[in-house]
């Protein structure tokens, strides 16, 4: 009985440090780990917030997020590993960083490819922040091309979460070396693999040589140094390589950026960074603004707890006062897109301040157009 319970606390222990499934997670508040919320184990990384957050009393924007745990794979080859983010992520398998993009991204996917094996465990790690608005983060694999019709029917697509594991013995995680990402091309020297035999004489080691012929000892050979040239040879030398012709540096052809637009209106969110036009000196929108504005409203109106700030500003040159009204003018007319397209005019905070607020100082037109815009912020 006491050998059965003892085997009994065995297989409990063994299973409770080693099949742990899921990845361990600690969520932060702000974007780049401000403060510890709490931790909790995600089954796999196929996550997306919408209208809740990670944990309770979280919201659905501005935390961040760090995943440990270990991952394996049903068959040994060459793994395609894409991601599909909303915001930003680092994220690196068995020591090798596959994604890292720290930045506001809508949805975006992206793909790396990554040699692993079969019944060996490897180290997962990921960093994951998201600001305003949904998040999401969802992992996917492609298996290799040698796999099984079957396997690729079952597994193909998300990584499912029987191959991640919270917890695992140490000595079964593969070293961080023998993740190995796909190499960027393949060496065409060909190895010799026959290696002379070894034979032990005197307790060591020295290579097989005929029978015929005795074990010579090594001999140090001098390296010759080349025979010094003649002075007058020298300097002979010296003035061809002077008098030689220079090639001219090649001249980069110079790539023409584009103009921005006079009067633009820069719209500060998540989902759209738009240059939207008004008619110079004046508070009336260019037909361009609004395709920018649209895509603007959709959001809104689809997480209405979104509160808007617009924010009008000018250059500043010329009379302030007239400055301060038509910077104030120009908010007012995107709050009133705005308004137009369903969005409730109690969210919308307008405020125009002139030139008081500008983005450089430099006088040139191109700095001039930079100060002349309207600062669109979301908050909650």
């Amino acid at each position: 009985m006491k050998f059965l319970f003892s085997v009994g606390l065995f297989l409990l222990f063994t299973y409770s440090t080693q099949a742990q499934k899921g990845l361990k997670v600690d969520y932060f508040a702000g974007r780049n780990f401000e403060r510890l919320v709490g931790s909790k184990v995600e089954p796999s990384l196929d996550l997306k917030w919408e209208q809740n957050g990670p944990l309770p009393g979280m919201g659905p924007s501005e935390f961040s997020a760090r995943f440990k745990g270990v991952i394996s794979v049903p068959v040994s080859g060459m793994y395609t590993f894409s991601v599909k983010v909303d915001d930003g992520l680092r994220l690196s398998i068995g020591g090798v960083k596959l994604f890292n993009t720290w930045q506001d991204n809508n949805h975006v996917s992206l793909r790396k490819k990554l040699y692993l094996e079969k019944d060996r465990f490897y180290s997962i790690e990921a960093e994951y922040y998201n600001g305003i608005l949904e998040g999401e983060l969802v992992l996917f694999w492609e298996l290799p091309t040698e796999a099984p019709a079957s396997l690729k029917r079952n597994l193909q697509g998300r990584v499912p979460l029987d191959w991640f594991n919270q917890q695992i013995s140490l000595e079964k995680i593969a070293p961080q070396s023998e993740a190995l990402p796909i190499p960027e091309q393949q060496s065409s020297i060909k190895i010799n693999k026959k290696q002379p035999k070894q034979v032990t004489i005197d307790n060591q080691v020295r290579n097989a040589q005929p029978a015929s012929q005795p074990l010579a000892k090594k001999q140090k050979v001098a390296k010759q140094k080349p025979p010094l040239q003649p002075l007058k040879a020298r300097e002979k030398q010296q003035a061809i390589t002077q008098n030689r012709p220079t090639t001219p540096p090649l001249k980069r052809k110079s790539v023409p950026q584009p103009a921005p637009l006079p009067d633009s209106l820069i719209v500060l969110s998540k989902r759209t960074a738009a240059q939207i036009g008004f008619v110079k000196s004046k508070a009336e929108l260019l037909p361009a603004s609004f395709p920018g504005l649209d895509s603007l409203a959709v959001k809104l109106k689809r997480y209405p707890f979104i509160q808007v700030e617009i924010n009008g500003h000018t250059d500043y040159i010329g009379d302030s006062t007239n400055n301060a009204k038509l910077s104030l003018k120009r908010a007012q007319a995107v709050a009133s897109f705005l308004e137009e397209k369903g969005i409730e005019a109690r969210r919308l905070k307008v405020q125009g301040f002139g030139g008081r607020f500008p983005l450089s100082l430099i006088d040139t037109e191109a700095e001039h157009n930079r100060n002349r815009r309207v600062e669109i912020k979301l908050y909650r």
